[in-house]
Order: structure tokens, then C-alpha cells, then sequence
């Protein structure tokens, strides 16, 4: 019988080796099988992350993992994101999945999360049965793909609400987590609330327990303790802190005491200090001043000398204004007549250009007019006229060029009619002889080709290859009509084609010779065809010969084809206009290559309508003059000088010169001016600055004297025994200034800098009104400082001894009694002590029950150390009043050592323990595991295999005795070390899991038989054919029985059936 609620798969997406895979599990028994380094070990990793997801609290067990070569963020593989995730039957066929995303990145954490059937958060009040999934809607890894991808978490939501209306809730953060656990236990989908810390890391290590990760080790005395025992010592210190305070009494007035001493102590050492800086700084003060005082004498001597030279210098200086002032204004207006000047001639100069231009212009016209006048013209009778519309836009050159080339064509031809017939026949005749020769050069291609013998399917060919002897009329008709027949009948076949199969039908019978016309008559089965005689060599008159013929022949060809491109060249250079050679053009007519192609006429009937139309052009040009003549009378008007019309260029250039001069005048001019006004300027801006350097000097001379009467009055009041103006100060003329104020500033620094020191140092003087106006007022009286730092008691550093004395004799009153707290704090450490005992004695009464290899039973040593023993916990108050006799702790220990010297006093034991140690009940004992035959005899060693099911063992006993876990819920036992058990030791495994709920997972490469009748699942992993860290994407699943197997999809199908 199937209990719920049970893991019904697992399922990976992007996880290396597994990649995307999804297994289904047995309510009791799922194997998974393979060649060592196949993924099987990480499945237990795997469902660790799983169920614990805090990357801090993980700890893995696979080998590759001891070697530090995979972590956390490798398990991903060619992904960002991956997940695994468990599909939960909590009721028969209703569902709701687990997982947890794993990103490749260390930054990112590992986000738990739910699939339910509707949206859900912790203030909703849904029932599980509302929430899960129909069997037919649960996910699998399919479902996490989208587009060949695996999506962020987020976009995974997304996917599974719009497609399978299914909901996905992700948790990240301890607190998110916690809710995502509260609602597993309450909802009785785990047996133990996983929100509690210590119930998240008691489930940490059973599960790494189960696999090779060394988190237990049952030879390791912490191990054992840490793994069955949760750290439960808060309380007892917590009930110890109460009581701290009566404790700690002594200790803290004997500590406040010694200090009052130190603070006194430090106070006169710091005065002590203090005085000597005051007396250096005193000294360097007074030599300060009498520096100060000679150098402030010397000044207010020299600015009454500056005072008078000053007057001296506003003087001289309002007599240059005065003479500024005068002649400036006469430069400006040499200035500005210079400037009027310039621009009256600048002007005329322009205009005087602009009247040159016109009348070159006009002459050039006129020039123009007379080229047209000289032109030689032709005889021109019944010509049309030819219309030219833009006339005016032909140069004289142009129209002279084209004039004279129409002349030297028109006076040989004699008329346009005649040019043109003439340029038709040169065309005519050139286009047939280039066709007649292109025509004869591809007969003789053809024929070179026969000689060649390309054609070898040719009638030609035919005749080579049998070196037959032709007759005259044969060889004639042969190259006549003959040279394209083919031999054999031809696979390609178009229209005209002709073909023999014998060379009986050039047989002489059927040739007549016809000698009148100098040919003969071929008989075509009844159509005859005239052949005529040929000059040309025979090829075919000597077999013998043959080759040497048809060599001569092809020389031949090839020379006449030389001589065919070379004409036609020439005929190609006469057309385009180039070099040609009239001999090598073999035609009657002589070329002109002026009338090489139509265009020529074109150009000529132009040339025509420009001789025609002179006069249109000369009249064009003559409207241009009177023009141009009219603008320069415009221009002649604005020129107020006399024109040299035969002269205009040296008249400009006087001009120019003349122009250049004034400017030189005038910039010159304008230079003084501005030079005179800046100066005058300046000295008017400095002028009032000079009359205010008297009232400055004086107003200096009465800050000196000032100085003078403050130096005068700080030395009365510092040396109220001397008269500063009655000491000699000519040593003190020699004696640099800035040094000596350095020293003083650097004394009085220090001294000052040591007054504040120790008034921050000391709090009850910070406030005090008399330091405050002290610092306010910046006098920095030591005496008052002493006063009032040591207070009215002491005053003076010499009273401090008497003080000392008094306050050293309070030290014996300050202890009260501590033995009655100590035994109630310890009393609940005795408690907590039998309390673990009786938990090992429950522990080995559920071992009791399972026999390892048949024989042996696993069992649990609680030993106490015979020198280490916590009754001294009950001697602690006969002993205590003892040890405190004298009323007192001894000076500078804490509540903490004294209780450690307590323990040693009162027990044998020769090494001081320290106080956390002797509040935890862990410290009085230790553990060891042992197995024992039914008679209670222990065997000597365990091997590998009995070892790793102690192990197991200690697991369950956790969940099962210690942490109470009877609740309903997921319950599974992962047997990763199979390979090392037995087939003994293994059936001990599928009886615990019945019995107490358990699925097992274990992974091995050769799995065991089964004592039970029912069957297993085994899912047997495969190795990929070509990413070695992708395994075969469909592994070998079976249903399993100790009598054979059955492929499992084969098996569920039939089951449902």
C-alpha cells in the first residue's frame, strides 16, 4: 500500500551529466545504476540543495567534490539558470512540485520554489487539496524549455501560468524560505519544521550522513555530539548573565577605584608638562616684543619718508595731464583729415578701376568686330539656311576654327549635297569589305579547324583519318559544299543537318566536268549543284604528302587571317578618326577621313549657319559696345580727377601710391593719439590713487603707532617689571624677525595646544565657565587651569599623596554572597546532562532491533571521565563559603576565571577548563560507537560496508528518536556507498524504509536483490555519445524484480490498464 506523501519523480534541467532528464521514483525502492563518474552520486547532492538550499549549510559529497573541482555555481552546464525539482503525490493523483534554481554565478543565490495549481501566499487560506495539480497538469523538464532555451526563473512563471495554468513562486532570502517551510510542515508535506534553524541543520547532516560527504564521523567524539545534539547552551548562559552583575561588584569598584588613583596621577604628570611649555613660551614672548617693538620703529621712520616723496610725485604728475590735455585734440584732427582724405581718393581710385575694366571691355569688342571683318569666306551658292539661335554663346575663335575647316571640305566638294554622298559611299563600302572580311576569316576558322582535326565526327575528319587521294573536282566539291557533313549520324539533331555513312557518294561517276564554265556539276541523288574549280594546291592529291600539305595549308590560313585583322584595324582607325594607312584598305574608292561618319556633317552645317549669320554676331557685338559705352560715361561722372585714357595703368598706380601714403600718415596719427589719450588715461586713473596714498601712508603711520602702544601694552602686561622703552634695543636690530616669530608661534602652539590636550582629556573640565574664559579670552592661565582641574580639594599637585591614601582604604568592602546563583545555573547544566544520557539509551534500544551482516548491532558508548566528573557540581555549595572567606576576589579577576580556579580547587582534575566548557553539559562526556553480537561482545573492527550502514542508521535514529519526526510526511533514505555493502547488510535497508515510511534512492553500479515480493524501479544512466558531461538523453528505466525486469514505461502502462 502506497503511503502519501511520497516523491513521485525528480527531475533536472541544464544539470550537468543529467542534463534534461526526468526519473520516476518507486514508493519504496528506486535504484540508479552505471559506470562510475555517470552523475549517479550527484543525485544525492542534488536532493540536498533541494531540500536545504543555503549555500552556506550545503557540504557535498562526490569525489570530484573533495578535490574542490566542482561547486556549487558549475552544476549548471552551457546555462545560466538550471533547476531541479521533485514532483510531490501528497493525496493519489494530486500533486505539487518542489525545486529550487541553481545559477552559474557565485553573486547569485539559489531561489527555492513551489508549483502550485493556483497562486498562494501566507496570508491566504487556501486548503492543500484546492492547491495541487491533477497527475495529467504536472511539469516535467519539457515544460521548463522554451525556444531551445532554459529561462530565468521569472520568465519560467510566466511560461507555466500561461500555458499549463500552473503557478510558480519563487523564494530567495532566509525569511522567504522559512514561509516556504511553514507551509511544507503545516501542511504535513515534511515531518519536521525546517524553519527552525537548528531542525534545518540536524536535516543538513542526516542527509550528507547518507551520502560520502564527511560530515559525520562515527570514530570522532565532536562529530557524534555535534550530529545527535543541537548546540542547546543559550539558555544556561542566559540564566548565568542574570546574575552577572552581583558578581562582577568587586571586580568593577576595585576597577573604578584604581582608576580614580591612575586619573590623579596622570593629572600632575600633565601639569607637570604643561609648566615648562608655559615657561618657554613666556620667554620667547618677551624677546618677540622687543623684536617687534625696534621693527615697528624702523617702519613708521620710512613711511614718513614715503609720504613726502609722494607729494613730490602728485606734482610732476598734473603737469603732464595739463600738457596731454592741450595737444591731444590737435593730433585727433590731423587724424581725421588724413582719414577723409584716404577715403576721397580710395574712392576715385575705384571708380577709376571700374572705368578701366569698361573700357578694356569695349576695346576688346571692337577688336572682336575687326577678326570678324578679316575671316575669308567661301563661295556659298544654294545652300538652305541653317538657324544658329545662340550665336552670341560662340567664341571668335571657335567661329574662325569652323569657318576655316568648312572652307578647306567646301571648296573640294563644292557642296553639302556632295559632302554627304560622299561620307555615304565611304561608309557603305567600308561596312561591306569589313563584312566580306570577318566573312572570309570565319571560313577560314572553320576550314583551320577541319585541318586540325577537331572535328572528328566530321566527313572531313573522315577523309584524314583514311588518308584518302582526292581527284581536282573531288577536293573542290569537297571544300565547296562538303566541309560541314558529318560521318555517322548525329546525336544532336537540328534543322539542315546532313550526315553519310560511306564516301561512295563522291564517287567520279557523279561528277560532270563542265570546262566552259571552268567548274563541275556534283549529282545529288538527282540534284546537281555547279562547283567551281579551285586555284588553291590540292591537300588531298598525294596521301603520302598529306601531312606537309595540311601543315602548308595552315600556315597559309593563318598568314591570311593576319592580313584580314590588319586591315580591318585600319579600317577601325579610319572610323574613329585616328592614323590609318589608305594602302592597307583594299577598296577602289580613295577615303577622306574628314567625312568619316555622319556627324562630320553635323558639324559642317554648323559651321554653315555661323558663316551665314555673321553679321547677327557683329550686330550683337555692337549693341554690347553701345552698352559698355553708356555705362563708362556713368562711371566718368564719379571720377574727380583728369583721366588718362592712353595712360590708365601708370595714372592707378600714382594713385595707389598716393593712397598708401595718406594711409601711412594717418595710421601713424591715429597711433599718437591713442598712445597720448591711453597715457593720459592712465595717469588721470593713477592720479587719484596717488592723491589717496597720503591719507594711506598716514592711515598705516597711525596702525604702526597703534601696534606700537599694543606691543608697549602686552609687554606691561606680561612684564609689568620692565619699561620697554628704557631697554637698549640695538641687539635686537640684528636679530631676524620671522625666525624668532616662528619660535613663538611654535611655543605658543605647543603650550596652547597642551592646555586644550588637557582640557579634552579631563571631562569634568570641559564645561567649567573659568576654562571657558580662558580659552574665550585666549590668556591660557596655567594657574587657574591647575585650580581647577584638580578641584577644590586637592588644588596644588602636592596634596595628591594624602588623597591616594584615603581612597586605597576603601578597597575591602565590596563583595556579596554568589554560591546560591552558581548552583542554580549549574543545576540546570547537571539536567540538561541526563537528559542527552537518556537519549543515547534510546538510540541504542532502536538499534537493538536492526542486525548489521546479520550479526552485529550497532550501539552507542556514553562514558564519563573518572578525573572529569560534573557531581563537583554538587560539592559547589559545602565548598563555596570556604573559597570566600575572606570577602573578597582577588584583584583584576573576572567572574569567568574565578569560577575556572573554582573548578580546579574543588575537583582533581589539573588543566583549567574554561567557563563555556563547564556550562556545557557535553563537556562531562564522551561518545563512541561499537558493534556487538547479541551477547553484548564487541567486535574488533567494522569493515567499510558495516561502517557506511552505522551510518544510515545514525541517520534515521536523528530523524526518528532524537528530533521526534512522527509526524506524516516526505521520508526518503539515500544509499550512496552501495557498492560497499553486502547483500546482508543491504536488506536491512528496504525493512526500515517500510517500516517507518522511507523511499530509498540508492546509486551504485551493481545493484542488489530484494528480500520484499514487490518490485523497484532502476534507472540505468548512460554515457553521450559526444558531450562526455551530457548523458544519453533517455536512460534505460526499468521495473524491477529479484525474477527479471520489465521496461518500465511498459510496465506503468500496463499497470494502468
Amino acid at each position: 500500500m502506497i503511503k502519501y506523501p511520497r516523491i513521485y519523480s525528480f527531475s533536472t534541467v541544464g544539470i550537468i551529466m543529467h542534463f534534461n532528464q526526468d526519473y520516476l521514483l518507486h514508493p519504496i525502492r528506486t535504484d540508479f545504476t552505471g559506470k562510475n563518474g555517470i552523475g549517479k552520486s550527484l543525485i544525492a547532492d542534488l536532493f540536498q540543495i533541494l531540500f536545504i538550499s543555503d549555500k552556506q549549510k550545503i557540504a557535498f559529497g562526490t569525489e570530484s567534490f573533495k578535490n574542490n573541482t566542482r561547486l556549487l555555481h558549475t552544476l549548471p552546464y552551457k546555462t545560466s539558470d538550471a533547476y531541479i525539482f521533485i514532483n510531490i503525490e501528497v493525496e493519489k493523483d494530486s500533486f505539487i512540485t518542489l525545486g529550487v534554481n541553481i545559477p552559474n554565478k557565485k553573486s547569485r543565490p539559489l531561489k527555492s520554489f513551489w508549483i502550485l495549481n493556483k497562486a498562494h501566499g501566507i496570508n491566504d487560506n487556501n486548503e492543500l487539496s484546492d492547491l495541487s495539480i491533477a497527475k495529467n497538469n504536472i511539469p516535467f523538464f519539457k515544460d521548463f524549455i522554451h525556444d531551445n532555451s532554459i529561462p530565468p526563473i521569472e520568465k519560467l512563471a510566466i511560461k507555466l501560468r500561461d500555458e499549463k495554468q500552473i503557478y510558480l513562486r519563487s523564494f530567495s532570502d532566509k525569511n522567504q524560505k522559512n514561509e516556504l517551510y511553514t507551509f511544507l510542515f503545516e501542511n504535513r508535506v515534511l515531518p519536521i519544521d525546517l524553519s527552525i534553524e537548528s531542525n534545518l541543520d540536524a536535516f543538513a547532516k542526516v542527509i550528507q550522513s547518507f551520502s560520502k560527504a564527511k560530515t559525520l564521523d562515527t570514530d570522532s567524539d565532536d562529530s557524534l555530539k555535534n550530529f545527535l545534539f543541537e548546540d542547546k547552551t543559550d539558555s544556561l548562559q542566559s540564566e548565568y548573565e542574570k546574575h552577572k552583575t552581583d558578581l562582577e561588584k568587586l571586580i568593577n569598584d576595585y576597577k573604578d577605584l584604581e582608576e580614580l588613583i591612575t586619573d590623579i596621577e596622570n593629572k600632575q604628570e600633565r601639569l607637570t608638562n604643561l609648566s615648562s611649555l608655559n615657561s618657554l613660551y613666556l620667554n620667547s614672548f618677551k624677546e618677540h616684543l622687543l623684536v617687534d617693538f625696534t621693527y615697528t620703529e624702523d617702519e613708521i621712520s620710512k613711511k614718513n619718508q614715503s609720504l613726502k616723496d609722494i607729494n613730490t610725485q602728485v606734482f610732476e604728475e598734473n603737469k603732464q595731464i595739463k600738457s596731454l590735455q592741450k595737444n591731444n585734440p590737435k593730433i585727433q584732427k590731423s587724424a581725421q583729415k588724413a582719414k577723409k582724405d584716404y577715403d576721397n581718393l580710395d574712392k576715385t581710385i575705384k571708380h577709376l578701376k571700374e572705368y578701366s575694366e569698361i573700357y578694356n571691355k569695349v576695346e576688346a569688342l571692337k577688336s572682336q568686330i575687326n577678326e570678324l571683318e578679316n575671316i575669308k569666306l567661301p563661295a556659298i551658292e544654294n545652300e538652305a539656311i541653317v538657324t544658329i539661335e545662340n550665336i552670341e554663346a560662340y567664341e571668335i575663335a571657335e567661329i574662325k576654327r569652323r569657318i576655316s575647316h568648312f572652307t578647306s571640305v567646301f571648296e573640294n566638294y563644292g557642296s553639302l549635297e556632295s559632302i554627304e554622298q560622299t561620307i555615304e559611299l565611304q561608309k557603305d563600302a567600308l561596312d561591306n569589305r569589313k563584312s566580306s572580311l570577318k566573312s572570309k576569316k570565319a571560313d577560314i576558322r572553320e576550314l583551320l579547324n577541319l585541318l586540325s582535326k577537331n572535328k572528328k565526327n566530321s566527313l572531313f575528319a573522315q577523309l584524314l583519318s583514311q588518308q584518302k587521294t582526292l581527284t581536282e573536282s573531288q577536293e573542290a566539291i569537297l571544300f565547296a559544299i562538303l566541309k560541314n557533313i558529318h560521318w555517322k549520324k548525329p546525336k544532336d539533331v537540328t534543322a539542315g543537318i546532313k550526315y553519310v555513312e560511306s564516301l561512295e557518294f563522291m564517287n567520279e561517276k557523279f561528277i560532270e566536268n563542265d570546262s566552259a564554265n571552268n567548274g563541275y556539276w556534283f549529282n545529288l541523288g538527282g540534284l546537281k549543284e555547279f562547283v567551281p574549280s579551285t586555284k588553291e594546291k590540292q591537300l588531298f592529291k598525294d596521301k603520302d604528302k598529306l601531312e606537309k600539305a595540311l601543315s602548308n595549308q595552315t600556315t597559309k590560313l593563318n598568314n591570311e587571317i593576319s592580313s584580314i585583322d590588319k586591315e580591318l584595324s585600319q579600317i577601325e582607325a579610319f572610323i574613329r578618326g585616328e592614323k590609318f594607312e589608305q594602302k592597307s584598305i583594299h577598296i577602289d574608292q580613295k577615303l577622306d577621313q574628314r567625312l568619316n561618319d555622319f556627324s562630320k556633317l553635323k558639324d559642317l552645317k554648323l559651321s554653315l549657319g555661323l558663316i551665314q549669320n555673321l553679321e547677327v554676331k557683329k550686330q550683337g557685338l555692337n549693341t554690347q559696345i553701345s552698352k559698355e559705352e553708356k555705362e563708362i560715361k556713368k562711371v566718368e561722372l564719379k571720377i574727380s580727377v583728369p583721366i588718362e585714357k592712353k595712360n590708365l595703368s601708370n595714372q592707378l598706380e600714382k594713385l595707389q601710391e598716393e593712397l598708401e601714403s595718406i594711409d601711412k600718415n594717418e595710421r601713424e596719427l591715429t597711433a599718437q593719439y591713442n598712445t597720448d589719450k591711453s597715457k593720459l588715461e592712465e595717469k588721470l586713473k593713477f592720479l587719484p590713487r596717488l592723491k589717496n596714498q597720503p591719507s594711506e601712508l598716514e592711515k598705516s603711520l597711525t596702525d604702526l603707532n597703534n601696534q606700537k602702544n599694543k606691543i608697549v601694552a602686552d609687554f606691561s602686561s606680561y612684564f609689568p617689571d620692565l619699561e620697554i622703552e628704557n631697554i637698549d634695543k640695538t641687539e635686537y636690530k640684528s636679530i631676524e624677525r620671522n625666525p624668532l616669530f616662528t619660535e613663538f608661534q611654535s611655543n605658543k602652539t605647543n603650550y596652547i595646544g597642551d592646555y586644550k590636550a588637557i582640557i579634552s582629556s579631563f571631562e569634568q573640565i570641559k564645561n567649567d565657565p573659568e576654562i571657558n574664559e580662558q580659552i574665550a579670552k585666549g590668556t591660557y592661565n596655567f594657574e587657574i587651569l591647575e585650580r581647577v582641574l584638580l578641584g577644590p580639594k586637592i588644588k596644588h599637585s602636592a596634596n595628591i599623596s594624602e588623597e591616594l591614601k584615603q581612597l586605597n582604604s576603601s578597597r575591602f568592602r565590596m563583595f556579596g554572597a554568589i554560591h546560591e546563583t552558581m548552583l542554580s545555573i549549574f543545576k540546570q547544566t547537571k539536567g540538561k546532562f541526563d537528559e542527552y544520557h537518556e537519549t543515547i539509551k534510546a538510540l541504542n534500544k532502536f538499534f537493538k532491533g536492526k542486525k548489521i551482516s546479520g550479526k552485529y548491532y550497532f550501539q552507542l558508548e556514553f562514558n564519563q571521565p573518572s578525573d572529569f566528573d560534573i557531581n563537583w557540581i554538587n560539592d559547589l555549595q559545602a565548598t563555596s563559603q570556604q573559597v570566600y572567606s575572606a570577602g573578597e576576589l582577588p584583584l583584576g579577576e573576572s567572574v569567568e576565571s574565578f569560577v575556572e580556579n573554582f573548578f580546579m580547587k574543588t575537583t582533581s582534575f589539573n588543566q583549567k577548563i574554561k567557563f563555556s566548557n563547564l556550562l556545557d553539559p557535553k563537556t562531562y562526556f564522551e561518545l563512541r560507537t561499537k558493534f556487538t553480537d547479541e551477547f553484548d561482545n564487541e567486535k574488533a573492527g567494522g569493515s567499510t560496508g558495516e561502517s557506511y550502514a552505522a551510518i544510515v542508521l545514525l541517520g534515521i535514529g536523528r530523524l526518528s528518536v532524537v528530533l521526534n519526526a512522527d509526524l506524516p510526511g516526505l521520508r526518503f533514505l539515500i544509499l550512496e556507498e552501495v557498492s560497499n555493502l553486502d547483500n546482508l547488510n543491504f536488506s536491512t535497508f528496504p525493512n526500515i524504509a517500510e517500516e517507518f515510511g522511507y523511499q530509498i534512492l540508492t546509486m551504485t553500479p551493481r545493484p542488489f536483490g530484494s528480500d520484499t515480493e514487490q518490485g523497484w524501479y532502476l534507472h540505468h544512466l548512460i554515457e553521450g555519445a559526444g558531450d562526455k558531461n551530457i548523458n544519453y538523453p533517455i536512460p534505460n528505466s526499468y521495473f524491477k524484480t529479484n525474477e527479471g525486469r520489465q521496461d518500465l514505461e511498459t510496465y506503468l502502462k500496463a499497470q494502468s490498464n
